[in-house]
């Protein structure tokens, strides 16, 4: 049913990110800690193995979801694998994901910056809650994503469930309290992503490899080749008497998304795309 890539820090503020998945059936988990080897080759077998639900959490930016193990690419989820992404449904819950999503049109379901200890509280002016009722909403939002994510509920309805309240299945899911400021915060920003205007932007970059023979110091510029958009599907998604089935036009649009993408730009593999120095 789901594959999880699970980015644990080792803190409170991933810990309690397990409630999305907990009491799903066939979950797969890749948890990612600071002692795990091969993080990103892992990672991206798993994503290639996931056809159907792929969630992703932890701590993140805008660049993607944070690699704890310290060695390789400085985020598993990143702005190269995002290619390899081809299900049913996408769910982004870090730190600035939906800037993620934007910046490389990866539709799905996402959290902005999304606070979830007392230190991020103040950072962005918040400061009705204290650092145990803080996990505390966290806890609660990770419990309705859950009933959201095995009942199957189309993704476009659920920023507006988790806001203004609703069903998933016969779980009643109640309004986010909005007279918290962190929970008013947190809920602001959830976005769900499905329609991009253009091409994939141009990007502009902190880095240490030159691109296509080009160095400009610590920075680069280029341009991705090809949108995902055709790779997503969510709201085909249909659930018959529990079994999941796949509307005829997501069916057609799983067999375009065989065909053979665009050729890569040149040079685009050769340098490193998550290689950081001293910016995060």
């Amino acid at each position: 049913m789901a594959t999880v890539i699970f980015s644990n820090s080792g803190d409170t503020d991933t810990a309690v990110l397990r409630y999305i998945w907990t009491g799903i059936p066939n979950v797969k988990v890749v948890e990612i800690n600071k002692d795990t080897l091969n993080a990103q080759e892992l990672v991206d077998q798993a994503i290639e193995q996931e056809h159907d639900t792929l969630i992703c959490c932890g701590h993140g930016s805008d660049k993607g979801l944070f690699n704890p193990a310290g060695t390789g690419y400085s985020f598993v989820i990143n702005r190269q694998n995002y290619k390899k992404i081809k299900v049913n449904r996408f769910i982004g819950v870090w730190c600035h994901a939906s800037d993620y999503g934007e910046s490389v049109h990866l539709k799905g379901f996402y959290s902005s910056m999304f606070i979830s200890n007392k230190n991020e509280a103040t950072t962005n002016q918040c400061y009705n809650a204290s650092a145990s009722q803080i996990t505390t909403y966290e806890i609660m939002f990770a419990i309705a994503l859950n009933q959201l994510i095995r009942n199957y509920v189309p993704m476009k309805k659920w920023v507006n469930i988790l806001n203004n309240g609703g069903s998933a299945g016969d779980m009643p899911i109640q309004p986010a309290d909005k007279t918290i400021d962190v929970v008013k915060f947190n809920y602001d920003g959830l976005k769900y992503l499905t329609k991009f205007e253009g091409e994939v932007p141009e990007y502009n970059e902190w880095g240490s490899v030159s691109y296509a023979g080009t160095y400009t110091g610590n920075w680069r510029k280029g341009h991705w080749d090809y949108q995902l958009n055709r790779y997503v599907y969510d709201d085909e998604v249909e659930t018959t008497a529990g079994k999941t089935t796949v509307g005829e036009s997501a069916k057609a649009a799983k067999t375009a998304s065989k065909r053979k993408p665009k050729k890569h730009i040149e040079d685009e593999d050769v340098w490193d795309d998550d290689v950081w120095y001293g910016r995060y």
